[in-house]
């Protein structure tokens, strides 16, 4: 019968719309899934959670007890997850209060990393019990909880786990998010405050764990790699000035060659 072919031929047509829509939802999950690790990629070495762990445990955390580090540790990963989604939402908006661009930001961030790698190098505190000798453990302890339970933005989360360097990368990763369509623009949005979720869980598990490390690194191991990680923060932060000179140079080469 004609209207049992027109059926038919309504429901091959329909099949061949769902496959089609399947595979494109398919291609897109692909993508936001690249994107979402793309991210972590760039995330991850500027907020290095490998090194800061070593440099937060042993500068910061060295007198409490494993449960007391992990409500530290869960504060500062909350609050360095606020602060970033912050920066991703409104920091083009204060960027343009201001005055400011992407590359001034990352060489002052660059600077506050340099600053913050080079006198973590030179600090030996780490090295010595003697100004810690005279004040009782659980006295020690009870003020350093105290302190950094009241002080977890400054100087814990910032400048020492999220810095900087750290915004004019997510700041980039806002510019970068930006499409054509407002739907799109949304999800990618959606995406990298996923990769900035995924990287504050991860800055978490690392700095919990770092302290099972250090037992079985030793006093002499806890050192070597507090100075070598020190040196790499030095390094990136270097690396971020250097990048934000570059596009400040090539801004001011067009400008003069009138481009």
């Amino acid at each position: 019968m004609q209207w049992q072919a027109l059926v038919r031929s309504f429901m091959i047509e329909f099949q061949h719309y769902l496959f089609e829509k399947s595979v494109d939802r398919s291609m897109v999950m692909v993508d936001y899934f690249y994107l979402f690790i793309a991210n972590i990629l760039a995330l991850f070495p500027i907020v290095n959670p490998v090194g800061t762990g070593f440099i937060v445990n042993n500068n910061f955390l060295s007198a409490l007890s494993h449960e007391e580090k992990k409500i530290i540790l869960k504060k500062v990963a909350r609050m360095a997850f606020f602060i970033c989604v912050g920066a991703l939402l409104i920091g083009k908006f204060l960027l343009a209060l201001f005055g400011l661009s992407i590359p001034i930001i990352q060489i002052a961030g660059g600077a506050i990393i340099c600053r913050n790698g080079w006198l973590f190098f030179l600090d030996d505190t780490g090295n010595s019990d003697e100004e810690t000798d005279a004040i009782p453990p659980e006295k020690l302890k009870k003020m350093q909880f105290e302190y950094l339970s009241q002080n977890i933005f400054y100087p814990l989360t910032f400048p020492v786990v999220i810095g900087a360097g750290t915004f004019s990368v997510i700041l980039t990763l806002a510019a970068n998010a930006t499409a054509p369509t407002i739907w799109n623009t949304v999800l990618n949005f959606v995406v990298v405050i996923g990769s900035i979720a995924a990287i504050c869980v991860m800055m978490y598990l690392i700095f919990v764990n770092i302290a099972q490390v250090q037992k079985y690194l030793g006093r002499e191991g806890k050192v070597v790699v507090k100075k070598l990680f020190s040196f790499f923060s030095l390094c990136i932060g270097l690396k971020i000035i250097f990048s934000g000179l570059g596009e400040v140079i090539l801004t001011i080469y067009l400008k003069t060659k009138g481009m």
